[in-house]
């Protein structure tokens, strides 16, 4: 076998075992479950590794596209979110007017 197929089947467990896992598994509070996050994004990862090695120009960009949306989304769910004012008032100079 050579090394892009085994990447590919690599990428193939991953991505399946992704899939499979979020439609039989209860979903968490939130609906994103960090262990589906955690399949999935290094599959994509290796099909566009994959891509590369044959020089598959249209699936390195999808795939690179996927893995960054990926990224984004993981961090906005782990950034610290900004305070909100607890008095109930106006947020802004303009409105206070």
């Amino acid at each position: 076998m050579s090394a892009p197929q085994v990447i590919g089947w690599a990428a193939c467990v991953l991505c399946t075992s992704a899939f499979l896992l979020d439609y039989f598994a209860p979903k968490p509070p939130g609906g994103f479950s960090w262990l589906w996050f955690a399949l999935f994004t290094p599959g994509i990862t290796l099909w566009a590794v994959q891509a590369l090695i044959l020089s598959n120009a249209p699936l390195v960009v999808a795939n690179f596209i996927v893995v960054v949306v990926l990224l984004h989304n993981s961090y906005r769910r782990i950034r610290p979110r900004p305070q909100r004012s607890t008095t109930g008032g106006p947020r802004h100079a303009e409105a206070a007017r």
